[in-house]
């Protein structure tokens, strides 16, 4: 087993000591001295358009050559993987972060967001976007002497996201495979999780639950991480799942058991009490095997 507990902010981690952090280079953050620079090896955390693009960032970008990345918006949010131009556009954008920002320091894992469903139609939306990533993907590899891991992060609030649910997992895993990308998929419980509830209300919670497991184990060759925490960046396993709580953990080991990718593991929690609460949960069920002590 390979699980890498990734450092975020500055949460406590006793007795683990994270050999990689993450760095969040929004594009509301870019160009105005607010990125943190590495400190260790890093995972990359790009735009993820939840927030408004800020008059200040359409200027920031325009002003260093990224244009397609500052006209391209919806509903006053990035609209992400727009076209080829914009793939190509956020290629040279990661390689001045990396090479202007960064000092050329190399990420171990560039994390990237799905895009809008265009027009509600979703087939069209998934050809398109995979039309675009592909060229986006070359790129980077084709830059980077190392491999660098790239994983999608579902998404849920702000919109109808493209890999939102647990079956369009399934979708992405398919589309992965038949075109024979390095692409991998990183979960986020919660969000996942809060679009299940949400599109399916008649379902008790522990079918939800179920759900999403079955679909997961469908796609476990293209699954590359987690993101774990409670309701959003608050709260912990016991707020997000009740009493199905201890369900919720059996699956999710019996998943991660049956995983034989690296699997990045971002604890994105606001509160260090909820974070040992949810550290506490993944020890005590053997979930992940994390190094302890690594320098």
């Amino acid at each position: 087993m390979n699980h890498i507990l990734v450092k975020y902010g500055n949460l406590e981690y006793h007795q683990y000591n994270p050999n990689i952090e993450e760095i969040g280079c929004s594009f509301n953050i870019f160009g105005n001295g607010r990125v943190k620079k590495p400190s260790l090896p890093y995972s990359l955390h790009t735009e993820y358009s939840a927030s408004n693009m800020s008059e200040q960032a359409s200027e920031r970008l325009s002003r260093y050559g990224f244009r397609t990345l500052a006209t391209s918006v919806r509903a006053k949010k990035s609209d992400l993987w727009f076209s080829k131009e914009w793939a190509e556009e956020f290629a040279d954008f990661i390689h001045f972060i990396i090479s202007d920002v960064f000092d050329g320091e190399e990420p171990e894992v560039i994390e990237i967001h799905p895009p809008y469903v265009k027009n509600r139609n979703y087939e069209e939306s998934l050809d398109l976007f995979f039309n675009v990533y592909r060229l986006f993907e070359e790129n980077i590899m084709r830059k980077y002497s190392k491999e660098i891991s790239i994983l999608l992060e579902n998404r849920n609030q702000s919109g109808n996201f493209l890999l939102s649910k647990s079956s369009d997992y399934v979708c992405f895993r398919n589309r992965i495979t038949e075109k024979g990308l390095g692409l991998k998929l990183i979960v986020d419980i919660p969000q996942l999780y809060g679009k299940m509830l949400r599109t399916y209300p008649e379902w008790s919670e522990r079918t939800i639950i179920e759900k999403i497991f079955v679909d997961l184990r469908q796609c476990k060759d293209v699954i590359g991480g987690f993101h774990i925490c409670g309701k959003g960046h608050n709260g912990d396993f016991n707020d997000l799942f009740g009493e199905n709580k201890q369900m919720f953990l059996e699956l999710l080991k019996t998943l991660v058991d049956d995983i034989d990718n690296i699997l990045y593991v971002v604890p994105e929690i606001n509160s260090q009490r909820d974070f040992d609460s949810i550290l506490n949960d993944i020890e005590t069920h053997g979930i992940f095997d994390f190094k302890q002590g690594s320098e």
